[in-house]
């Protein structure tokens, strides 16, 4: 099992599993502070985290993994599951889709070639 170590906003570090550990930015509890902080330095690796469930996994250096894990979660359970390089958000799988990113429609017609 690997460890993933973050840094909190009063410079204690805290340890976590596999098992989803926190971003930049999320707001965890300081056992040596005894209090809420902010997360301000996260690992530099690929992560996938469901924005409905609590499905999250930790990918290492692998996008194509993260990308594979994160479309099947998509197509099993319909969530939308962001991906994640260390804090960094990269994009958003399984959202709804704009009314820009609707397929042209279909057409019976000869397409003419632009030369």
């Amino acid at each position: 099992m690997t460890k993933h170590t973050v840094t909190l906003e009063c410079h204690h570090i805290a340890t976590f599993s596999d098992a989803g550990p926190p971003i930049l930015g999320d707001t965890i509890y300081c056992v040596r502070c005894q209090a809420m902080r902010e997360v301000t330095e996260a690992p530099p690796e690929y992560r996938i985290r469901c924005l409905r469930c609590t499905f999250t996994r930790m990918l290492g250096p692998m996008r194509l993994t993260a990308e594979v894990k994160a479309a099947g979660h998509v197509r099993r359970k319909a969530h939308p599951v962001a991906i994640y390089n260390g804090h960094k958000r990269i994009y958003v799988m399984g959202e709804k889709r704009s009314e820009q990113d609707t397929p042209l429609p279909f057409t019976t017609e000869p397409i003419e070639p632009p030369f």
